[in-house]
């Protein structure tokens, strides 16, 4: 195997960096590809910035693709990929805030499907995924608020339908606080609807699902040392949800925790 990579940054005004990239990758005797990528960042501000980036993408498959038991695929073929991204992000002492847009149009993309008895890979002719997140993070007084929230746009071009387990929305929130020496958070995070199998006259899906969670840490000096105590609850609406269809999520749990340092 092999892998060559070339890249510089060029600075244009000060406030302009253009940073090409050009790699070649040579894996056995079956994958050959040279890929390319330009970045172009753009300082606005001291806190204001955008990127654009843009190029092409390979991927080998890899050995668990090819020869995992059961369910391996030694007639993968490699993953290419042309893509698109544009960021402006904003930051300011503890606050900040990211707008992210992608674009990936993808030839033979390697995905793990579920078969009658077990997951097996397989390429999938053309595909195009699309998606803008939101993030940041903030603080009010005490409390620290971050999380993201992303809308996601898959296709199948062979089969014009969603890919399979692409939640078309999806996000997290954190909020934390310290109250005397206590610090105590909680936290959600969301997944939408998902398509596990493809179908007729509908497809097999698995409904959205919201799993809170909160948690409380303390820490003391014991003899120059760090003690950790912490206390966690996940799933506290005891929510019953599966990630993967047929392997269902463990319900309310409760986890404590020591550490010494």
């Amino acid at each position: 195997n092999f892998s060559g990579l070339l890249s510089t940054k060029i600075n244009i005004l000060t406030a302009f960096i253009v940073q090409p990239t050009l790699r070649m990758d040579n894996i056995g005797n079956d994958h050959r590809a040279l890929t390319y990528n330009l970045d172009l960042t753009w300082q606005q501000s001291e806190y204001l910035k955008h990127i654009i980036s843009g190029g092409n993408s390979f991927r080998a498959p890899a050995f668990n693709d090819m020869y995992w038991t059961p369910g391996g695929n030694a007639d993968l073929k490699p993953e290419k990929a042309s893509k698109f991204m544009a960021v402006t992000s904003w930051h300011q002492n503890e606050h900040n805030a990211d707008l992210t847009f992608r674009f990936i149009k993808s030839k033979d993309l390697i995905q793990w499907i579920p078969g009658p008895i077990y997951w097996y890979p397989e390429n999938i002719a053309e595909t195009l995924r699309k998606n803008v997140t939101a993030s940041g993070s903030m603080s009010i007084s005490t409390f620290t608020i971050s999380g993201f929230i992303t809308r996601l746009w898959t296709r199948d071009l062979k089969q014009e339908k969603a890919l399979r387990y692409a939640p078309e929305l999806s996000g997290n929130l954190h909020i934390r606080t310290q109250i005397n020496k206590l610090n105590i958070g909680i936290a959600g995070r969301y997944n939408g609807v998902r398509i596990t199998m493809y179908d007729y006259p509908e497809d097999a899906t698995l409904p959205p699902h919201f799993i809170p969670s909160i948690f409380v840490h303390r820490n003391f000096m014991i003899l120059k040392r760090q003690l950790s105590l912490g206390l966690s609850a996940d799933n506290i609406l005891d929510t019953q949800f599966e990630t993967i269809k047929g392997y269902p999520e463990p319900g309310r749990s409760f986890n404590f925790t020591i550490t010494l340092k």
